[in-house]
């Protein structure tokens, strides 16, 4: 996203104005910290598409489209530039119009007149959503960009005068310090001679316009694979309780002809590490697949580019560490504790753990205790209470 959008040479200041002429973009050009100004103008229609009866808005563009050096497109369709009395259309919301290539569609300005321009190109626009005008992206109008010529056939009072200006500064754009400080220098000399500014904006080459929604999305991701780690290993911990509870027998078997809890334990690591492996081997190309479809339709879906398939070596070694480390270290304390028993225990098939073992103890050392006392009242119930102390304890031991 970040490479996509630094491609198209964004605009570090957008400023929005009444009308100005090109002698106002030529002294701007001028301003120290300015290095390339470009000049536009925007207008506001309604358009329907063909076989659409309801009206949408739609912003359009005119520039010196054949110089364009500031927030270029990409082209996704047809021809660019457009030519006298045609029209090309940005790819965002164009479902809401139903309009494709080759197609008709009606402008119609605030004075109900209506006009019909032949659709001769679609693009991606990637500076859509950078002012802060229509509350971001998603709530940006449809765009489309027309010639000079086409605005005056509008019927656009003075179309050779301009009410945008996009500007490239030549310090470092990614610091806001030196954005703000070319900002209000521009902005005093548009002041200064007259020209009023209705809203100025300035954005880092490395923002993208969407670039909070990628980071939400990120964080979601993120957040879910960890949960599914620790949910994994949680699992594999189950699994490998119950495996150890059926290979008793063999566990008994494996340590009567001589194999130590240690080596045992080697023999099941050694398993789960095959596993690691496989899984490894299994997940690795799935996620890659899942990764770029995923890639296509948040291109698609927040309007930026599709940089194609390519190897990430941190993602291999992320993968890799998960698929080998994590089962290992879930598996390790059940394969520990399963391998303890005994080898009677093992071949008898009861498997009594410590806790359980404490406890037998703790209830025959009572019921001893109990048999004893009962037999030294037996024996002595005449006998003094010193006499009774000196032969119960002689018996209870």
């Amino acid at each position: 996203m970040q490479v996509g959008y630094q491609a198209i040479n964004p605009a570090n200041i957008e400023v929005q104005t009444n009308l100005l002429n090109q002698d106002n973009v030529d002294r701007v050009a001028h301003l120290a910290g300015v290095e390339h100004v470009e000049a536009a103008r925007q207008v506001h229609f309604q358009v329907k598409g063909p076989g659409i009866e309801l009206w949408d808005s739609i912003n359009v563009t005119s520039k010196d489209f054949k110089s364009n050096q500031i927030n270029r497109v990409e082209v996704l369709e047809g021809t660019w530039p457009p030519q006298d009395h045609q029209i090309v259309l940005a790819d965002h919301k164009l479902e809401d119009i139903q309009a494709g290539l080759g197609d008709w569609i009606v402008l119609r300005d605030p004075m109900g007149d209506t006009f019909s321009l032949q659709v001769v190109g679609i693009v991606k626009d990637q500076s859509l959503g950078s002012n802060s005008l229509n509350g971001g992206f998603f709530n940006t109008p449809i765009s489309s960009y027309v010639t000079e010529n086409t605005m005056e056939w509008l019927q656009i009072d003075l179309p050779e005068l301009y009410n945008v200006l996009f500007i490239v500064i030549s310090d470092d754009p990614t610091l806001a310090s030196n954005r703000t400080a070319v900002a209000d220098v521009v902005r005093k000399d548009l002041e200064n001679n007259g020209i009023t500014v209705t809203n100025l904006s300035s954005r880092s080459p490395l923002h993208h316009p969407n670039k909070e929604i990628v980071d939400t999305i990120s964080g979601v991701l993120i957040l879910l694979g960890f949960l599914i780690v620790f949910l994994s290993a949680f699992l594999i911990t189950n699994t490998l309780q119950s495996l150890l509870n059926q290979q008793i027998q063999q566990i008994g078997i494996m340590k009567t002809v001589g194999a130590k809890s240690k080596q045992v334990t080697q023999i099941y690591m050694a398993l789960i590490f095959i596993f690691g492996i496989a899984a490894f081997a299994i997940a690795y190309p799935l996620s890659n697949i899942a990764a770029n479809q995923l890639d296509q339709f948040l291109a698609s879906t927040i309007n930026s580019t599709y940089s194609g398939a390519h190897f990430e070596p941190a993602v291999l070694i992320i993968e890799l560490v998960l698929a080998l480390l994590v089962p290992q270290v879930a598996a390790y304390f059940p394969i520990k504790q399963g391998v303890r028993i005994s080898v009677q225990e093992a071949l008898s098939g009861i498997h009594c753990p410590t806790s359980c073992l404490i406890a037998t103890c703790f209830w025959s050392i009572t019921n001893k205790l109990i048999e004893c006392l009962f037999l030294s009242f037996r024996q002595s119930p005449r006998s003094s209470f010193w006499s009774w102390i000196f032969k119960t304890i002689p018996t209870f031991i």
